[in-house]
């Protein structure tokens, strides 16, 4: 049972995360390589089972688009991932086992989510399980460096993300902006990005923001302007943000989402660990 993430209906397209177009290219050299391997020993394997598996690190500081560019990396594999964020498995450690094994019969890739420091058992398990059943993980980490020498001796590719730069930062803008909500003319990407060096996640929670701001404004015609995007930019440069995101429905229950039977359940339990992880 993992986190929620690979129920959400939205398609992450390696062609709209906004990387260096080489690193692209070489993820998408390694997904169609993986692919071309996996249909070579499916020919030969009457029972499907594949030996050898893929990890992938992808590493960068909070915010640089770690988990985006792991979904993508998956969806361009042709499936939808699972992941299981490295709080939740601490939490309640057989959700690991029970991700992978759901994994492996669906075929679908798993993405470790926010990892820190994986521990040697933790290690040597994940090791085990992609060498016997072939599984593709994607690890999303802050710090490269907090990953044991064993596991990145069966590490296939490394995708090292570093703080935007000014132009990455406009396409950032541009792809964040809301198309159903209209914009006034005067909206400047290239000053925002010029003036605010913040990475795609604080781009993201700004444009939100600055929504809410529109939002509060006329709830009635909501209008985006140039004055909401450079507040919430501000707020989002400052050292403590007093906004991350927009509650605009702060009191909802998993009881009110329109979600199956399954995925209620899935998110049930895993609030339930949350809660209980000092007894765990």
């Amino acid at each position: 049972m993992s986190d929620a993430l690979p129920t959400t209906p939205k398609r992450w397209d390696l062609d709209q995360v906004v990387i260096p177009p080489s690193m692209r290219e070489r993820a998408r050299a390694l997904v169609r390589q993986r692919r071309a391997a996996r249909d070579r020993i499916l020919d030969f394997s009457r029972d499907g089972a594949i030996p050898s598996g893929l990890i992938v690190v992808i590493s960068g500081m909070s915010g640089t688009g770690k988990t985006t560019l792991a979904l993508a990396l998956a969806a361009e594999s042709g499936a939808q991932p699972d992941v299981l964020r490295q709080a939740t498995i601490v939490a309640e450690p057989t959700m690991f086992r029970r991700a992978y094994e759901r994994c492996v019969d669906e075929d679908i890739p798993l993405v470790l989510d926010g990892c820190t420091k994986l521990d040697a058992l933790f290690v040597d398990e994940l090791v085990r399980v992609v060498s016997e059943t072939g599984l593709f993980v994607l690890i999303t980490i802050d710090d490269p460096r907090q990953i044991a020498d064993r596991l990145w001796s069966r590490v296939a590719a490394h995708f090292s993300l570093e703080v935007p730069s000014t132009t990455h930062r406009e396409q950032l803008w541009e792809a964040h902006l809301p198309l159903e909500i209209p914009l006034t003319d005067g909206i400047d990407i290239v000053q925002l990005a010029s003036r605010f060096a913040l990475t795609g996640a604080q781009v993201a929670n700004a444009v939100a923001v600055s929504t809410h701001y529109a939002a509060a404004r006329n709830p009635s015609d909501i209008v985006l302007t140039m004055a909401d995007l450079v507040a919430a930019a501000e707020e989002q440069a400052s050292a403590r943000p007093r906004m991350l995101d927009a509650a605009l429905y702060p009191n909802l229950t998993t009881a009110e989402l329109l979600l199956p039977d399954d995925v209620r359940l899935r998110f049930d339990d895993l609030l339930s660990a949350a809660q209980h992880r000092s007894a765990i």
